[in-house]
Parts: C-alpha cells; structure tokens; sequence
C-alpha cells in the first residue's frame, strides 16, 4: 500500500473493497487505537460493507486481509492470523497480506510468516533467489519468476512489487542459491562436458565472484557430510563436481525409493532391474559388500536405510521418543508423538507444513507454556525422522 497517513489509507482499503470484495480487515497494529480509527473511515467510504478491526480483539471465524501497519517487524503476529486468513467464505477468491507504506520494514516479516506457512512459498524465493545471483543485480518484475509472482497481488507500481521481492529475497533467502545463480550462469554457453571441468571450474570467476573457491569448499562439505540433499542434487545437476562412484550411489538411492514405494517390499533380488533399466539388484549386491568392508561413509548408511524402511510405516525409530521426567510435560510430548505417528507417511510437502506449525505452536517466544523449553527440544529430536523420505 502507498499511503502514509491514516485517511489515504483508508480510501485505499476502500478502493480494495471496491475492487477486489475485500470486506473484513484485521490488523495487527496495537498502536493508538488504529484499527478503531481506520474502521471509521473505511465503514463511511463504503456505507459499511467492509470494516476494520484489530486483530488481537477480532472473533471472526475468517478474514478477507491482513494489514500490518506497525513499523515493528513481527512475523509470529501475522503467521498467528493465517489460519483465518486461509478459512473459506461466501464471496472470497483470495486473502491478502497488505504491507502500508509506513510498515515497510515489516515485508520481511510477511515473507517469512508465509514461508513459514506454505512451503511453496520457501521454495518460490529459493528459485528467485537463483535467478538474483545469476543476474548479480536486483530483478525486474519480469525477472521474478512466475512461481512467486503468483503470491503478489500487483495493482500498483511495478517497482513497489519489486522492491517487496528484493527485501524478501535479500533477507530471507539462502545466499548459497545466490551462488549457485550464478554458477549456473558461468556454466551456460560452455561446452558439455567441459574439456578440462577442473581446470576451468578451480579458476572460474563471475562478475567478481570467486566460483573455483566457492565450488571446493561445497565438495568439502559434501565429503564431510555437511551438504543438504537439496543442494547436492543441485550441485550434481551442473555436472561439475561428483565423480563417477558418488553419482552412481546416488542414482541407486532414487531407484531402490521407488522400488521400495512401488512393490511395498524391501526385499530387492540380485536381478532386479527397474523400469527405466537400471541393474538396482546388482547395485544392492555391490552396495552391501561396500557396507561390510566398512566403505560406506555414516551418511550414506543412513541413506540406505531410509530408503529400505519406506515401506515400513509401523516402524518407529524407539530412541526418538524418550520423553521429560516431569509427568505433565510428557503428557505433551507424547501427544505429539502420537499426532506425528498418524501423519508419518503422510506427503513429505504436508508433512513439513505440519511440523512447521508445530514448530510455531510450541516455541518459547510464542508460547506461554511453561513447558514450551521441552517441547521444541522433544521437537528438534524428532524432525530428523518425521521429514525423511520423500
């Protein structure tokens, strides 16, 4: 929103009514009665179809926005409001997250509550922050990419939009996407493979940004097991840095997966080949002799045993589930034991928009509960098992 003082604000609220249908606004301000005031002026713009409250007093099952207009970031505030911002009404086609001009800073915020929410959202400002590092300067709103202009409502300048993106992008995102932009910007136009990959890849620079230096200390990494899956499939996808064993180890992995999922067996014959022809039976044989000649690195065994429990929902890892001493704390962490347990085998996408509200439900800065310490700690324990598989 542009406005800066309360009665232009106001007639843009109204404008949205106007516009969009939007009729009940919750704000997060706490300051001077603002919601009182706005509500005053919004319900004479539009004869009282649409009103203004404060969302700490609202009892409405649901609303059409949320207007933060405090200039304190508070992301847990906004995130808190979601579950009435996603509730379904007569007339509603979308809810919104309005930003006013004198909130600016609290852009960050929205983006992070969103995040928090909607794990699309996580992985729309990683894509866009690919495409920031790759062009090494801040993104047109043609630049954006279509997967988070999809949770920008745009009516107003493009450069507001863009500013929005750029601050979302440059707090919120993960600088080793920004590397990885501009890795694969480097690598586009050159022959593949490369001639000599080492060579080219040690020394490479892009717009004054060291690429050979960056890309070693990720293989290190790699090696020492510090490396998410997301990025070392993102690295190997370049084709510049695993070596023939490592890419062979890891495409077993991706078959024995749907192996496992799609025979809801674990039991794999020495002449098994999938669909897409990959010898997994010889590749289990050989796997297994690495195994017992101690070849295989702490991360790979965890791995591979993922991957063969699958299809195994009732197995419960039991040294994830030790609980508090303190009887009522207990009663807590077994609760959540029990809802984690029916939501195991659940998509992996629901699964990390649970734990996350979970996450958010039980941390010490938002919850009251003077067991919130052990909660998230039972949490943290737990997480590990509760995301893995795909």
């Amino acid at each position: 929103l542009q406005s800066t003082s309360l009665t232009e604000l106001s007639a843009e609220l109204a404008a949205l009514h106007h516009d969009l249908g939007v009729q009940n606004i919750a704000t997060t301000s706490t300051l001077n009665d603002v919601a009182g005031r706005l509500n005053k002026n919004v319900s004479k713009l539009t004869q009282g179809a649409c009103w203004v409250t404060a969302a700490v007093n609202s009892t409405a099952p649901d609303v059409d926005a949320i207007l933060v207009a405090d200039a304190r970031p508070d992301y847990v505030t906004i995130a808190q409001e979601f579950a009435r911002l996603a509730q379904p009404s007569t007339g509603k086609s979308l809810g919104l997250i309005l930003v006013s001009a004198a909130a600016v800073r609290q852009v960050v915020a929205a983006w992070r509550a969103l995040a928090i929410e909607d794990l699309d959202v996580e992985d729309a400002i990683s894509r866009t922050a690919v495409t920031y590092g790759g062009k090494d300067r801040p993104l047109s709103w043609n630049e954006i990419p279509p997967e988070l202009h999809s949770f920008i409502h745009q009516d107003g300048p493009q450069s507001e939009a863009e500013r929005a993106v750029m601050q979302g992008i440059k707090k919120l995102g993960d600088p080793w996407d920004e590397w990885m932009g501009r890795l694969k910007a480097w690598r586009k136009g050159r022959p593949d493979p490369l001639t000599d990959p080492l060579y080219n890849v040690r020394k490479a620079v892009y717009q004054g940004h060291e690429l050979g230096k960056w890309l070693h200390k990720q293989r290190v990494l790699y090696a020492l097991g510090g490396l998410s899956s997301r990025k070392a499939a993102a690295l190997r996808d370049t084709g510049l840095w695993l070596n023939v064993e490592e890419e062979w180890f890891e495409r077993g992995i991706d078959e024995l997966k749907k192996f496992v999922k799609l025979k809801q067996t674990n039991r794999v014959s020495s002449l098994a080949v999938t669909e897409s022809g990959f010898h997994l039976g010889e590749w289990v044989v050989q796997i297994r002799n690495k195994q017992r000649h101690g070849r295989l690195s702490q991360e790979q065994i965890r791995r591979l045993k993922e991957a063969f429990m699958l299809w195994r929902p009732s197995e419960m890892p039991p040294s994830f589930f030790a609980h508090p001493e303190d009887p009522d704390a207990a009663t807590v962490t077994r609760t959540i034991e029990e809802e984690l347990r029916k939501l195991r085998w659940r998509p992996i996408t629901e699964r990390r928009r649970h734990f996350r509200k979970l996450v958010l439900m039980h941390h010490p800065d938002v919850s009251q509960d003077k067991h919130a310490g052990t909660t998230i700690n039972f949490l943290a324990e737990v997480k590990d098992w509760f995301l893995a598989g795909g």
